[in-house]
């Protein structure tokens, strides 16, 4: 054979084998499958779709053995639709995932193989965008029940067993959702884009463009809005959030009254003197409060943490922006109708979880303590003095004997009024939500309305609030130029309250409120005074002094009612291709009234009536300075006003042939928040004559012997209050944004505010406000295409400034005076005075955030979707008080003075762990990390210099904001007397004599870790979300024994104080206590106790801070879907209820039993938790 010959015979060979492999690598890339087998065993058949398509088999040895043999003749099929037919009427299932068919053995019950037989189909089809190409990973679910799965790389999907009369939901990121009726064969489904989808992960909303994920550059987090919804036993919108957005910190602090706040933060707090809530934006405008807003109306929340996501907002945005997108119309959707509901049962207090003294342990402190020559009963006229303290004076002073003494002790410490607190002082708590909305629309005009009511009921007997809500949005197509969109929103908040007394859990353990019959007990010694003084000073004013809790509860009432207004326009015209005006209009106004009454029987009113009344004896006819009849009534009117208005141009280009995406915006915005409020007062007010008495203000001014010495000065109101506040801006922005062949993109921002808020002075009118940012989409590079590990893949990098401006009045043009008087207009004796209480401030800045953040974006194996992002904030110009020349006529003025640093990381994942027809799991898992670090201030002062300072104060130089400090504590001495050890190793328990060096930092009381943990589960028409919540490096003080000296009774008259932590009763008692207890001694007399020792060498000290760290599941909700053959019949698109239980501690830190969102962080007290945990039921019906 000659050489050229063999060439020829080489050269046709190669081009063979590439035909060959060209082929083979097509059919494997396209997954067509050509078969041609009879009568062929299951395993031969997996080898040869194998080797064909490259898809691997995975099972076990003994799972084939009863499978069938297998006929199948087949030309370039589908690979999805022969793996069908070979496993049709086999006893395995299988499972596609990634490059593996997964077998399992399959399990039918006979009432399944059934239906399957006589009433069920099995469905396939594709779904494709509108250019026809696959929508890989597009969600078919079966509606009205839990059965779903996920379109493969072609488009395809396979549902066996399905109801012939089903109905097939597909929805899809980004695409509009599309209903259709099952059939076996539905060929392909088109989905269309549906810009105004926001509740899908990849659009985001800034309040002034909607932009794709894929593109955006900024750090945007949107919580799963499901977990949101069904999170219904709240109508708090920032609560639902808890757990679900990466750097948005929500803590939860119970206040001393048992009221409980829920406190938002994004990356760690900016300031010192200015709030540091997040801005709060609805439908592109910024509203001051979310109170007026149904969260059933919420279809979309997007929260904006670093400087290009922020920045656009302007001198406002530092903390952070939350874009919430209420509901809207679909076009072309046919008349929707849904009720949504729920009622919450959140119970009474739990009186159990405080550690207080009982009854018997009370008593017995009592004796410890009582010492009769100390506090002598003749100077305790006008003192307090309990019953436990009466019989002991009684006893000491001889009037009864001992025994006597010991039988009403006794009886006293068998008593308990937990029961009769928590009966006749609280109510059960309870919410419940009614929401029905109407939607729907043709091609030009959509619309969505709904109508609400809410009725929330407090644990404090009397109080209940009502909302009454109408939202409607409205979507008109007037022209293919011309677009408007329309959102108006009712609302009306009538509530109301009574006058019970304020009680939680430190009253004395003893004392009942209504004797064995039902009678309310009268207790005038709670308001104070001796049973000798306070008969003579009723018998001199002739004034009734008794004292029955019970009965204040109705002498009087708060009756509020907010109306709220709410509209909103949006104009998009078309000037020229690409080009579009477009307009946003908002205007809000909430006008309020709240009325106010109190008899001249509540007993606040006859104490002030006593004050103001002379009477030298019980011979004279008493003066009464106020009236003795009808009662205190004022009237309060609100009115909030706030309007925008923003003009922008939109400019968008895809050059290149579309390969390239341009937008640009140019806009001006004026907006305007205005406040104002004037209080009527009336005395003497009779509710039925509508008459009111003439107060003598010059008379009440000069009394001079009142029945009461401790009287003689009125305060209650002035008759006439009015306050206002108004705050403008006027601001120029721009916006362009740049995407090179959809892999690289470029964004930018620049904001200049001109506002009231800021200082006059031209430097800080003009300081601009702006932000770039860069995001490469790794994924779309060529290199990347065989990476099947990885499916998505985005890179970062953002930096820009962001502001927080001061508050109303605070940057004045000129100096505010205030004029300097007594009460009611009674000038001083020379005349009227005038102070100055705020110099002008022309060159106040606003707070400027320096933000740089990188974040990458990425996917794995198509089901596990993750973004990390890290940051760091510098905040310069923090506002504070600077000392200024005491000539000058004030001490200090507000200054920029200040610099913190924020840094952190976020971490968010996303991972569909299992879907497989019926059953599905999925989780998200929430991370963040914040450090904080306050670098100056303003100059130390000698007070500064101290230990005292650092344990009071907060924010210090070189540490995070709400920094924790304590004493280093050294033990007991002989006496039972807390020490310290100083810097030096010196031990001592001398009285303020520790510097700011000889205390130690324990933490902050900010976490620094936060997040979540949500597990969904389905099953059929069943579903399981559990959520975990945590907050974890952060400090608390724990509880501690308060009472080291004086009396054990109650702490202030008028206030149902009076019972001490049972810790009491393991302090120190003789010597040698000092080395095994901690707790300092008792020293019953008071002079003598400050003046050998410093209590808070205890209280404040290291021992007593603890981690405040702690994870719960913050909520359970079991759901059910009805079936589609039940909602068939009646006549029903879907039912789903679901069941939610709260506020269950998985873990906590500390070992003391103490659950840090019932703790005073900075004190250690224990607060009354108003309810551990709440119930709800709800529903949501679709017709």
């Amino acid at each position: 054979m000659n050489i050229k010959k063999l060439l020829l015979i080489m050269r046709l060979t190669t081009v063979l084998l590439l035909l060959v492999i060209m082929q083979v690598s097509a059919n494997s890339l396209a997954q067509k499958i050509t078969l041609s087998e009879k009568n062929t065993p299951l395993e031969s058949v997996f080898k040869k779709i194998s080797k064909q398509s490259g898809y691997d088999f995975l099972f076990t040895g003994t799972m084939l053995k009863e499978s069938k043999n297998v006929t199948v003749n087949v030309k370039n099929a589908d690979f999805m639709e022969v793996l069908h037919m070979i496993f049709k009427n086999q006893p395995i299932e299988f499972r596609v995932d990634d490059k593996t068919v997964f077998l399992s053995k399959r399990t039918t019950s006979l009432i399944d193989k059934l239906i399957s037989r006589f009433s069920s189909i099995d469905v396939q089809g594709i779904v494709v965008d509108s250019s026809g190409s696959a929508l890989s990973g597009a969600t078919v679910t079966v509606k009205g029940t839990g059965m779903s799965v996920r379109t493969n790389e072609d488009g395809n999907f396979y549902l066996e067993n399905i109801d012939e009369n089903s109905v097939i939901v597909i929805s899809y990121l980004g695409y509009g959702t599309k209903e259709v009726k099952a059939q076996p064969k539905m060929g392909k489904i088109m989905l269309s884009m549906d810009s105004r989808r926001l509740e899908e992960v990849n659009v985001i909303n800034t309040g002034y463009q909607v932009l794709s994920k894929q593109r955006a550059t900024g750090s945007f987090s949107k919580p799963d809005m499901q977990v949101y919804k069904d999170r219904n036993g709240s109508m708090d919108i920032i609560g639902r959030l808890e757990g679900l957005v990466p750097g948005l910190t929500i803590t939860s602090t119970t206040a001393q009254t048992g009221e409980t706040y829920k406190t938002p933060v994004i990356r760690g707090k900016s300031s010192i003197e200015l709030d540091n809530s997040p801005l709060y934006v609805v439908n592109g405008v910024i509203v001051t409060n979310l109170n007026s807003l149904n969260p059933n109306d919420v279809a979309d929340i997007t929260v904006l943490k670093d400087a290009v996501a922020a920045a656009i907002w302007g001198a406002k945005a530092a903390n952070g922006v939350i874009v919430i997108t209420t509901k809207s119309g679909t076009k072309n959707q046919k008349l929707n109708i849904n009720y949504s509901g729920f009622i919450n049962f959140g119970g009474k207090p739990d009186f159990n979880y405080g550690r207080l003294l009982n009854s018997q342990q009370f008593i017995q402190a009592a004796k410890e303590t009582f010492d009769p020559q100390l506090n002598q009963w003749d100077y305790l006229y006008n003192s307090v003095i309990a019953p436990h303290e009466l019989v002991l004076y009684n006893q000491y002073r001889g009037l009864i004997s001992e025994a006597t003494a010991n039988k009403s002790l006794d009886s006293l410490s068998g008593i308990s009024n937990k029961g009769q607190i928590k009966d006749l002082m609280f109510q059960n708590a309870m919410t419940i939500n009614n929401t029905l909305s109407l939607s729907g629309g043709n091609n030009q005009y959509s619309f969505y309305g709904s109508a609400s009511y809410t009725k929330i009921k407090s644990s404090t007997p009397g109080a209940d609030n009502e909302t009454y809500g109408l939202n409607f949005t409205q979507d008109i197509a007037i022209s293919k130029f011309l677009k408007i969109a329309l959102n108006t929103s009712l609302s009306a908040d009538p509530g109301r309250a009574k006058r019970p007394v304020s009680i939680q859990d430190r009253f004395l353990p003893y004392q009942l409120f209504q004797d064995p019959a039902g009678n309310p007990i009268n207790m005038p010694y709670v308001q104070g005074w001796s049973a000798e003084t306070r008969a003579d000073f009723q018998a001199r004013s002739r004034i009734n002094l008794d004292y029955i809790p019970l009965n204040e509860i109705n002498y009087g009432y708060n009756k509020g009612n907010n109306l709220s207004a709410n509209l909103v326009g949006n104009a998009w015209l078309k000037l020229l291709p690409g080009l579009t005006f477009h307009g946003t209009y908002g205007y809000t106004k909430i006008p309020g009234t709240i009325r106010s009454y109190d008899d001249h029987r509540l007993y606040r009113v006859r104490k002030e009536l006593l004050g103001l009344t002379e009477a030298a004896s019980t011979n004279v006819e008493p003066v009464y300075y106020l009236p003795t009849t009808g009662g205190t009534y004022s009237l309060t009117h609100r009115d909030q006003q706030n309007y925008t208005l923003r003009n922008q141009l939109e400019y968008v280009l895809n050059p290149r042939k579309g390969s390239d995406r341009l937008t640009l915006q140019v806009g001006q915005e004026a907006n305007e928040q205005f406040f104002k409020s004037n209080t009527n007062t009336l005395y003497g007010y009779d509710e039925a004559l509508q008459t009111y008495a003439q107060l003598d203000f010059n008379a009440i001014n000069n009394i001079s012997d009142p029945v009461d010495p401790e009287g003689g000065f009125f305060g209650g109101a002035n008759p006439f209050v009015e306050n206002e506040s108004k705050s403008r801006a006027i601001s120029y922005f721009a916006l362009a944004s740049y995407t090179l062949n959809d892999k690289y993109s470029l964004d930018a921002s620049w904001r200049i505010d001109h506002s009231n808020l800021i200082g006059s002075d031209k430097s800080s009118q003009n300081k601009p406000i702006w932000s770039i940012g860069g995001k490469w989409n790794v994924s779309k590079e060529d290199f990347m295409k065989s990476a099947g590990l990885i499916s998505d893949l985005g890179l970062r990098a953002t930096y820009g400034v962001t502001g927080n401006s001061p508050f109303v009045g605070a940057s004045s043009s000129y100096n505010i005076l205030s004029r300097e008087m007594g009460n009611f207009g009674a000038t001083y004796i020379g005349g009227p005075a005038f102070l100055l209480s705020r110099p002008a401030n022309r060159k106040l800045n606003w707070e400027s955030t320096q933000t740089i953040n990188l974040g990458i974006d990425f996917t794995l194996w198509k089901r596990i979707s993750a973004s990390i992002d890290l940051y760091r904030k510098k905040t310069t110009d923090l506002l504070g008080e600077r000392k200024s020349n005491p000539l000058t006529g004030y001490s200090s003025f507000l200054s920029n003075i200040g610099n913190l640093g924020n840094q952190g990381i976020e971490l968010s994942i996303h991972s569909r762990n299992i879907e497989n027809g019926a059953f599905g799991w999925s989780s998200d898992f929430i991370f963040a990390y914040n450090k904080n670090k306050l670098v100056s201030y303003s100059d130390p002062t000698d007070f500064d210099k101290t230990g005292y300072s650092r344990i009071y104060g907060s924010n210090v130089v070189g540490f995070p904001l709400n920094a924790l400090f304590a004493y280093q504590y050294a033990g007991l001495d002989n006496l039972g007397d807390p020490m310290i050890r100083l810097a030096d190793g010196t031990v001592t328990k001398e009285p303020e004599v520790a510097k700011a060096e000889d205390v130690v930092y324990k933490g902050s009381i900010n976490p620094k870790f936060s997040g979540g943990l949500t597990n969904n589960l389905r099953y059929k028409g069943f579903g399981l979300t559990i959520n975990m919540i945590y907050n974890l490096g952060h400090v608390m003080r724990t509880e501690v024994n308060e009472f080291f000296t004086g009396r054990l009774t109650l702490n202030n008259p008028g206030q149902f104080m009076g019972n001490i932590p049972a810790l009491f009763a393991d302090r120190w008692k003789v010597p040698g206590d000092e080395t095994t207890k901690t707790i300092p001694s008792y020293v019953a007399d008071g002079d003598e106790s400050l003046s050998r020792r410093d209590i808070e060498y205890y209280t404040k000290a290291d021992i007593n801070v603890v981690s405040a760290s702690y994870a719960k599941i913050r909520d359970i909700t079991l759901s059910y879907s009805l079936a589609p053959t039940l909602l068939k019949s009646l006549k029903i698109a879907g039912v789903r209820f679901n069941a939610q239980a709260t506020n269950f501690m998985l873990w906590k830190a500390n070992h003391k039993g103490l659950d840090p969102e019932f703790q005073d962080f900075y004190s250690g007290a224990r607060r009354l938790p108003q309810n551990r945990h709440t119930f709800s039921l709800g529903a949501n019906i679709t017709f």
